[in-house]
């Protein structure tokens, strides 16, 4: 046994002590109402305090937590209506010794309120009924006290677990991403490209990115702003004139913090899915952000039903990420109609003290 658990327990039983001995200087009081023989009275009261003890640590420590508290009603109320005819029991005996032994068989050297039996019963069942509402109040706080520590140890293990859910979604990220990159420099080396150098520079930026910025919970917008365009500009120089990319970001803040890694998927997905029109892939994004929070669209060119709906492993990720990021703070919307597919995010401002959001 442990320290704590000892000091709890001899705190315990010091409470227990001083709670049976103000019980004991009520019976004195009580049944020495209008009479002077304190031998009787301190005699009769000793005769009541252990019927009075074991009733009382019979009924909450038996009783109540056995059939009560496990929801066996019917036998709860058979055993208290024992317990109550046993007690009843005890208190006469207790009556009866005290005319022996105390009063001589005598009656009238009995106490005033001791030959009452009314009296009695009630002094004695006053006790019991105080003992038990404190004793399950008592144990009403413990058990709120055990809740809210097995509550806390819940939330402790679901932030755990969200959290390792997003470096697993976050690990996922990286090679998907890397590798359509590395696709790209793959065919510009092997046409010879003049501009790989300026492709690798690009390339050298995402990794940085992807590698230490995303270690922080979250970024500027700005930040990822720059991450999109460095994926778009590097698109550009593997397809040269087969792709049109607008990007109109003028009413957006540039400080405007969020989760990173958000918006790249999307534009992944229009590149890859995406369907050329009149010998064209045309990519429209729109990005800007208001007291709420940020708004996000991209249309593209495709073919109806070419492009899937759902999206690849990129667009799975972050559905997750956006429930376990921004709970009930999110709006995603992906539509296909004839010859374009659209999606649109609105997400709110960020709790940065949400360490469920924390990626690293």
């Amino acid at each position: 046994m442990s320290t704590i658990s000892i000091k709890k327990t001899i705190l315990t039983i010091i409470i227990h002590c001083i709670f049976w001995a103000l019980v004991f200087l009520f019976y004195v009081y009580y049944f020495g109402y209008n009479s002077s023989d304190l031998y009787y009275v301190l005699g009769f009261v000793s005769f009541l305090m252990p019927v009075t003890i074991l009733s009382a640590y019979y009924i909450n420590y038996h009783l109540i937590p056995r059939f009560l508290l496990a929801g066996r009603y019917l036998k709860f109320t058979l055993y208290a209506v024992y317990t109550f005819i046993i007690t009843t029991y005890l208190v006469m005996v207790s009556i009866f010794l005290a005319f022996i032994f105390l009063a001589d068989y005598y009656y009238d050297n009995m106490s005033p309120l001791s030959r009452n039996y009314l009296f009695i019963f009630v002094g004695v069942f006053i006790v019991l009924f105080l003992a038990t509402a404190l004793r399950q109040l008592h144990h009403a706080y413990q058990v709120q006290g055990r809740n809210g520590e097995l509550q806390k140890l819940m939330l402790e293990a679901d932030l755990k677990l969200k959290t390792q859910e997003l470096q697993y979604l976050k690990s996922q990220v990286h090679p998907h991403f890397l590798f359509n990159m590395l696709n790209t420099l793959y065919g510009m080396a092997l046409r010879k490209d003049d501009q790989s150098p300026d492709t690798i520079l690009r390339l050298s930026n995402l990794l940085d990115y992807i590698l230490y910025r995303v270690n922080q919970p979250h970024v500027t917008l700005g930040k990822e702003l720059e991450h999109l365009i460095d994926y778009v500009e590097l698109e550009r120089l593997r397809t040269g004139d087969g792709i049109k990319v607008e990007i109109k970001a003028e009413a957006a803040d540039h400080s405007f913090v969020m989760a990173p890694l958000l918006l790249i998927p999307f534009v992944e997905n229009s590149f890859k899915h995406g369907s050329h029109l009149e010998g064209k892939l045309e990519i429209n994004i729109e990005i800007e952000t208001n007291e709420e929070g940020l708004l996000f669209n991209i249309k593209n060119s495709s073919k109806t039903r070419t492009q899937n709906h759902k999206g690849g492993i990129g667009i799975m990720n972050i559905k997750r990420r956006l429930e376990l990021i921004y709970p009930q703070n999110h709006d995603l919307k992906i539509v296909q109609s004839m010859n374009r597919f659209e999606v649109n995010l609105a997400i709110g401002k960020l709790d940065v003290n949400r360490p469920v959001a924390k990626l690293s």
